[in-house]
């Protein structure tokens, strides 16, 4: 057991500290680009205040634009608050598809360097087979 949680530690360290650090550096980018909030840098209370705000509201669109909408759930149920979820997965699946396409090239020992030409067509692709399909009944 000691041995299994020495391991566990040791896989999930590095990503969970990867992920705390990519959050503090964009914290940090979302405050040095904020002009109204650089000009508040005399003033140490204001400043820390209205960059929590603006770091927090910025993630919090994130979340709700991409997880779950509360505001969406209060209208319409707790069910469809994962709207932005399942629009997430649906702009995402192209993008799997094209990397898991060029990992397989690479596992193959071939250099595939037309993913991003592949990623713009088959959606045209599949398109112009759905048209000819239904043209066929």
């Amino acid at each position: 057991m000691k041995q299994f949680l020495f391991s566990l530690r040791r896989v999930t360290l590095l990503p969970a500290l990867s992920f705390i650090f990519a959050f503090f550096i964009g914290g940090i980018i979302i405050v040095i680009s904020d002009p109204i909030i650089m000009a508040q840098l005399n003033s140490p209370g204001k400043f820390l205040t209205s960059a929590g705000a603006r770091i927090g509201n910025s993630y919090l669109a994130i979340f709700q634009g991409s997880i779950y909408d509360v505001n969406l759930a209060r209208e319409s149920g707790v069910i469809r608050g994962f709207y932005p979820l399942s629009e997430t997965i649906v702009t995402s699946i192209p993008l799997i598809f094209a990397g898991l396409a060029v990992a397989l090239a690479f596992r193959a020992g071939l250099f595939n360097i037309g993913a991003q030409v592949n990623l713009y067509l088959e959606p045209l692709e599949l398109h112009m087979s759905d048209l000819i399909l239904k043209c066929h009944h």
